[in-house]
């Protein structure tokens, strides 16, 4: 009979409980018994596909399951929870890697470093300190290597070449439209601010192709209203629709959607007037 100094409330089938005698952690199910009749230093609530995190003495970590085993049989430095079915962990040796449901490290590779999972595919940085893309077997997508990657998002990742041009490669291991760009930002209701080697700024859609074909000195993401804001060489400003044409042929000293009103826009007119503009193009009076 065991005597509880804290009991957490159930989450799933499992409690956690911290015994009086020597104030380590369990998981208490609901027929009463100790999962496992093992106790750690720490330990987390079941979570999503029934693991919990447990920390043991001299800081090693693993994750245990619902028969109440190790899973994998392993332990390591760190342990994160799982997401889109792996979870990222560091090994003694500082290197970090993927730990799948079946209890083993993906592709039995070890990286510096690791990003989580999303969308099928995760960033590593291998010994070079260079990033590659991985599919779910472990498997790059691509024989590049790239100075940095970010997560795949919108079906792509952001990567920047060896000649410090930015890029968005697909699943595929292609970049989108075979175009590298000055810098690139992430896709926004369904378009992307990139810039070209002039400094131009354009709308990148997801078939690779330049919104309009048109260039712009500055851009701002794609509203959810379905409009981008754009500035020409004079500092003036009008909206770009979805369509890749200009909502207006006035251009105006200002254009914002923030407090927009019903989709419409407040602009300031040459004159240093306000007025709001609607999806038509139609300007009407600001009160």
């Amino acid at each position: 009979m065991y005597g509880y100094k804290k009991v957490d409330t159930f989450f799933g089938n499992f409690a956690i409980v911290q015994s009086i005698e020597n104030e380590k952690y369990a998981f208490l199910g609901k027929d009463g018994k100790i999962l496992g009749d093992m106790w750690f230093d720490d330990a987390t609530n079941f979570f999503d596909r029934g693991y919990g995190l447990v920390k043991v003495n001299h800081g090693l970590h693993g994750i245990i399951g619902e028969d109440g085993k190790i899973l994998g049989g392993r332990w390591f430095a760190v342990v994160t929870m799982f997401i889109d079915g792996f979870s990222m962990v560091t090994n003694l040796d500082r290197k970090q890697g993927f730990l799948g449901l079946d209890g083993k490290i993906l592709g039995d590779m070890w990286y510096n470093m690791v990003q989580p999972f999303n969308e099928g595919f995760a960033v590593v940085q291998g010994e070079d300190k260079f990033w590659r893309i991985i599919d779910t077997d472990g498997k790059a997508i691509s024989d590049e290597r790239y100075l940095t990657a970010t997560r795949f998002n919108n079906g792509c990742s952001i990567v920047r070449l060896m000649n410090n041009k930015y890029g968005y490669l697909c699943p595929d291991g292609k970049l989108l439209g075979d175009t590298c760009f000055k810098y690139a930002c992430c896709f926004v209701n369904g378009f992307a601010c990139v810039q070209r080697e002039d400094g131009k700024w354009g709308y990148l859609c997801k078939d690779g192709s330049i919104l309009g074909n048109s260039w712009f000195c500055r851009a701002t993401l794609f509203w959810k209203c379905g409009y981008g804001v754009v500035e020409r060489e004079d500092g003036l400003w009008n909206v770009l629709s979805s369509s890749g044409e200009l909502l207006s042929e006035e251009w105006f000293l200002s254009v914002d959607f923030t407090p927009s009103r019903n989709g419409c826009a407040i602009v300031t007119l040459q004159n240093g007037n306000h007025r709001l503009i609607d999806k038509e193009g139609v300007l009407y009076d600001y009160r």
